[in-house]
């Protein structure tokens, strides 16, 4: 097969060669695709865990608040008798 500078010639005088279709193909479908992850990752959440003091005791009672760095909203609650 004659080879250009520019890569392989393509035998079927149509200009792009077979592979280079394949990759714009597929490429065309990852982009496509990428949207559909980034919906996937929205929604609730859920955060868990104890709050304790310096010496490793559980607080209970504690005030916590959750704040959406984003949106500014937040949620305000109270830790049980476990300190969760």
């Amino acid at each position: 097969m004659p080879r250009s500078l520019n890569g392989p010639v393509d035998p079927t005088g149509q200009g792009v060669s077979m592979s280079r279709k394949l990759f714009t193909i597929v490429a065309a479908l990852v982009i496509a695709l990428l949207p559909v992850g980034a919906i996937a990752q929205t929604g609730p959440g859920t955060i868990a865990g104890v709050v304790k003091d310096s010496t490793g005791g559980t607080i209970p009672g504690a005030q916590v608040k959750v704040v959406n760095e984003t949106t500014n909203a937040s949620v305000d609650f109270v830790t049980n008798a476990d300190g969760s």
